[in-house]
């Protein structure tokens, strides 16, 4: 297999982040003390804020890496005129199309949930470009210098040294954004159609890197032969970054706020790429058999992550009247509305225009495809 192969291990991949934001989303109504949330149930957690944190940490940057990989592979097989027009349809017209629906619905949910909890309704700033919306809708001619990043990249994939060059461009950028904790991970850039400098320095160091990986197989070997190592070094930087937010979060001596701020940072992609190399090694050991259901379940999850959020909201209100533990509520939350986001990708989605603008083709109702689709 060459780095042009299709690799169904990353389609199981991509699934996985997707749905990770799904259950994200689904857990906020269980964190105690998220009062900007629709509602915090009468059932919370502790726990919540560990577990969700985690995965919220990670699979933004997992699912840019995914992206960026494929993204190299459409590019330079189908040219740079077929890769603008793909991604302004794939990306830049699902969000035309959903925001104008999401944003009133979702309105409408968050009243529901305020008077459903007897909290006071929070009147939004007025819309303006610093202000937007976008809710979850926003993803040489010798060849020598290529050549020389390509061996830099595998040295130091081999020697386990990758993330400490991936974290230095977000510890940097922690100096110069003071109001980012760097302990909570880097922020959704959803609320704004100005480019936010964390998450574009973070997400777009995830991108640059799946792009490099796509011009060899040889880094996802390496990568998949010290997946194990990987696991083991994520447990000491995740240590380290929840010290570390912690502490910025009580307040540290002035002199010492640059470098807690910086090393902080640098923890939280230590921990960030640690932890991906770990599950893109895992994932190439043991997915990377053709699976016509890992393939649905990757084709279906852009239409599940762009639907779901108002339907996981409302059940979330439903919730909070029943009083039950947070563990059944949030499971009967993924459960439904996983459950109804794929009966509605398979009746409205899959086999129509709209799947066509997803997923760059309609699909037939379950069948394993072998062609190499774009990210």
């Amino acid at each position: 297999m060459d780095s042009s192969d299709r690799l169904h291990a990353l389609d199981g991949l991509r699934a996985f982040a997707l749905f990770l934001g799904i259950y994200f989303h689904a857990s906020l109504s269980f964190m105690p003390g998220l009062d900007e949330w629709v509602v915090t149930d009468t059932s919370t957690s502790a726990a919540i804020w560990i577990v969700s944190g985690f995965s919220h940490l990670f699979r933004m940057s997992l699912f840019f890496f995914i992206a960026g990989y494929f993204a190299r592979l459409v590019y330079h097989r189908k040219g740079f005129r077929y890769f603008v027009r793909d991604r302004a349809k794939r990306i830049a017209l699902p969000l035309v199309m959903f925001l104008p629906v999401m944003i009133p619905l979702l309105g409408l949910i968050w009243q529901w949930g305020a008077e459903q909890s007897h909290r006071s309704i929070v009147e939004p700033l007025p819309v303006s470009v610093r202000n937007f919306p976008l809710t979850h809708l926003w993803l040489d001619r010798a060849g020598r210098f290529r050549q020389f990043l390509d061996r830099t990249l595998l040295t130091l994939l081999r020697k386990r040294a990758a993330p400490l060059v991936l974290g230095v461009p977000l510890a940097i950028t922690a100096l110069a954004v003071p109001e980012w904790n760097p302990g909570t991970a880097i922020p959704s850039p959803d609320k704004s159609l100005i480019p936010q400098l964390v998450p574009m320095v973070g997400f777009g160091t995830a991108f640059v890197f799946g792009w490099l990986c796509q011009r060899s197989l040889a880094t996802l070997t390496t990568i998949t032969e010290r997946s194990t190592s990987s696991g083991w070094l994520t447990l000491a930087c995740f240590v380290l970054t929840f010290a570390g937010g912690a502490g910025l979060a009580k307040g540290v001596p002035a002199q010492w706020l640059p470098l807690v701020r910086f090393a902080t940072a640098f923890c939280v992609e230590l921990t960030i790429w640690y932890w991906n190399m770990f599950l893109i090694g895992m994932a190439l050991k043991h997915l990377s058999a053709p699976s016509a259901l890992r393939r649905y379940w990757a084709d279906s999850s852009y239409w599940l992550y762009v639907a779901h959020l108002p339907l996981v909201t409302a059940l979330q209100v439903v919730a909070f009247r029943l009083h039950w533990h947070w563990s059944i509520e949030l499971t009967l939350i993924l459960a439904i509305s996983a459950a109804l986001l794929l009966l509605s990708y398979k009746l409205f989605v899959r086999s129509t225009w709209l799947g066509a603008i997803l997923n760059g083709a309609r699909r037939p109702p379950l069948k394993l495809e072998q062609s190499v689709a774009p990210a």
